[in-house]
């Protein structure tokens, strides 16, 4: 039997979590408070065998802020650590992740998007 993986707001997601269990109890149930799997990619692995990937939006930021530290807001950019890769990247990880829906594509339009005025 496969793993349902579905990406929904809370009350929602609680209420499918309830149904499932109902319905298949053989079958784990894990309910994600987040917009998008993919913000627990280790968890949803762990519980359902499947990996989720990253929307090409979040990747396109997670790289460009990596890369170019600058383009983070002030406070993120003073914080980058100094020191080794990973401490960067789980910096960058930590600023991605926790943007609101609406932030992301606000900041995918600026840095990306190619008309002037965005920028």
């Amino acid at each position: 039997m496969l793993p349902v993986l579905a990406a929904t707001v809370t009350v929602d997601s609680s209420c499918l979590a309830c149904a499932l269990r109902k319905a298949r109890r053989e079958v784990p149930v894990v309910t994600l408070a987040t917009a998008h799997p993919a913000k627990f990619r280790d968890a949803v692995e762990r519980a359902t065998g499947q990996r989720p990937s990253l929307p090409s939006r979040v990747g396109d930021l997670f790289e460009r802020y990596l890369a170019t530290p600058a383009e983070m807001p002030p406070g993120w950019r003073a914080a980058m650590p100094v020191a080794g890769p990973a401490e960067r990247v789980a910096h960058v990880g930590d600023f991605v992740a926790g943007m609101t829906d609406r932030f992301a594509i606000a900041e995918h339009r600026r840095l990306f998007d190619a008309t002037p005025d965005l920028r």
